[in-house]
Formats: C-alpha cells, structure tokens, sequence
C-alpha cells in the first residue's frame, strides 16, 4: 500500500508501519469523538509516466482481473484523509431498531452523500 508520505512542504518521505498505525489511530479516534457521522477518505497516489502505465498494464494481464490491478495499488505516496458527514436520513434510525428487533440482520449502505 503506502510507503511514502508528504512532509510539510510537499516533499516524499518514508511512510512505515508505524506511521500508518498512528494515522490509522488518529482517524478511529476522530470517527468515535465526533457525534456525527463521518466517512472517512483517503487519497494516495503513484507517480508515472505513460510508458511505466502501459508496461505495468501489459504485465498484468491488461488489468482485466481484480488481482491483476492490485500491482497497482502499491508504492503509493500517502497525501491526506479527509471526512465526509452523511447523516442518516430522519426516520432511519427508529425503522432500523423496528427490523432489528423483527429479527432482520440489517445493515446500512449509504452512497447519496449531497
């Protein structure tokens, strides 16, 4: 995944374990503290040029697989987390203790963020 980060003037740096497992801390507590609800996205990237993008691809099967692409997913440069705040529509809360207690295993996904 991430091995490098930005420093404070947008230079690379070596991102390691540790790092990712503050950052990871740092965002769980910002989810728990906060009383809305709030998604969090991350936004890493991977420097190269068109060439290095189409060797990569033609190695890896045209990335016509999920696995195939996972060669894209590393050596990335961690940049930043941010939060989106989606909160449940009104109603939702009480509908989802009603089907709960029905018995009906719920689970809610939600993607109409405005």
């Amino acid at each position: 995944m991430c091995t490098r980060t930005l420093d404070d003037i947008n230079d690379s740096e070596e991102f390691n374990e540790e790092q990712a497992r503050e950052h990871l801390e740092k965002v769980s507590k910002t989810i728990r503290e906060d009383n809305e609800i709030l998604k969090p996205l991350t936004y890493a990237f991977r420097d190269m040029n068109l060439a290095e993008f189409d060797e990569l691809k033609h190695a890896n099967d045209e990335f016509e697989t999920e696995s195939s692409r996972a060669c894209l997913e590393t050596e990335l440069t961690f940049a930043a987390t941010f939060f989106l705040a989606d909160p449940l529509r009104a109603g939702v809360h009480h509908a989802t203790i009603a089907l709960h207690e029905s018995g009906v295993n719920t689970r809610i996904l939600s993607g109409d963020h405005e």
